[in-house]
């Protein structure tokens, strides 16, 4: 069966709350979530502006274990200021804690003592966590307290690190390098003439290093290439001028790119093609050079890796009869170390026979000894 404020078309209050919030203000819905987490991010905003140091006691702590908590009176070692008119109802519950953030009666603070920005007082107007002890609306439109500083927009302060940070970042940025004829700091164009004299160009940027892929090179040589044609015509047909360009890649395997003015066309037709033929005859001529020099380039390089091979194989088979030889010397030598060793052993055998020999003698005597 529905409920009276739901047939009346009232809004509903939250039967889960013990103060029977509304569902739009209490944490149990998505509606009353969004508008505590608002409610907690212009409180903090409102500390961070003016809140006085005596009222610091009203502000939830930073730890975890401080969340849900209820505020019943000031720590004892807060002084109030003098003369304030509800030093009384301070013990009051001045604060309710939800998941999501918390609420500070704003009629029991001091008039002129926080400046509260006009946006939560008007959003909080209605709100039952923002009512006096009698339970009624305590804050109206004559009661709003202007913004510290209006013209701040509201989001998350920046902090002095992140200043300090950006500060450094424009002060160590370096100044723009500006080319000219008196700081010509990448040098002139190399090539760019004007009739058979030299014409000066700057560079307005340092060359690049020479990219030695061949399919990066060509692929960059195409994008240029196009770039160039397009600047072309458009120049042409601003200028109206005489203009003809043509390129070709070292490794190209198709015709030369090149455009040509309808200016130039139309008014000297023979000798664009001229040209243009003069063009393609000199590409020609150079790309058949390149590949008869890469052509006789592999028949040397060709040649050399052969004699590489045969040299290699000439000197593997010397190590090897080297190797044979080392191998016979030092058996050769063994034999006759072995030969040397049997030589002193015999000597050394016949020694001693004749130490016995004539030791024998000694002792028997000879047959000449008694004749």
């Amino acid at each position: 069966m529905p409920r009276d404020d739901e047939r009346n078309g009232l809004e509903q209050t939250c039967r889960q709350c013990p103060t029977q919030s509304l569902r739009s203000q209490c944490p149990h819905t998505l509606e009353g979530r969004e508008y505590l987490k608002e409610q907690n991010y212009l409180c903090q905003r409102a500390q961070e502006s003016s809140l006085p140091p005596a009222y610091h006691w009203l502000l939830p702590h930073s730890s975890g274990a401080a969340r849900n908590w209820a505020v019943t009176g000031p720590s004892p070692d807060t002084s109030l200021p003098t003369g304030h008119a509800n030093t009384s109802n301070l013990s009051a519950a001045l604060v309710q804690s939800t998941d999501s953030g918390y609420q500070i009666d704003l009629s029991l603070l001091p008039a002129g003592s926080v400046n509260i920005p006009t946006r939560s007082v008007q959003s909080t107007a209605n709100s039952p966590a923002v009512t006096g002890s009698g339970g009624a609306n305590s804050v109206s439109s004559s009661n709003q307290l202007p913004l510290s500083n209006p013209s701040r927009s509201f989001g998350p302060p920046e902090s002095d690190s992140d200043n300090e940070a950006a500060r450094r970042t424009s002060t160590s940025r370096r100044p723009r390098l500006r080319i000219s004829k008196q700081n010509p700091a990448y040098g002139h164009v190399d090539g760019a003439m004007r009739g058979n004299q030299m014409y000066k160009i700057l560079r307005t940027k340092p060359l690049r290093p020479v990219i030695e892929e061949q399919a990066e090179a060509s692929a960059r040589f195409l994008r240029s290439v196009s770039d160039i044609i397009d600047r072309c015509e458009r120049v042409s047909h601003e200028t109206g001028c005489w203009l003809h360009f043509s390129a070709q890649h070292l490794f190209a395997r198709g015709g030369f790119l090149h455009y040509t003015s309808p200016r130039f066309l139309r008014e000297a037709k023979q000798d664009a093609e001229q040209i243009i033929n003069h063009s393609h005859r000199a590409f020609s001529s150079l790309i058949a050079a390149r590949n008869k020099e890469s052509k006789d380039m592999h028949k040397r390089l060709l040649a050399a890796e052969e004699n590489k091979a045969a040299s290699d194989a000439a000197l593997a088979i010397a190590q090897e009869a080297e190797r044979n030889a080392l191998g016979r010397a030092e058996s050769i030598q063994r034999e006759q170390d072995s030969q040397a060793e049997e030589m002193e052993v015999q000597r050394l055998q016949l020694e001693a026979l004749r130490a016995q020999l004539a030791l024998a003698q000694k002792k028997v005597g000879t047959p000449s000894s008694h004749t």
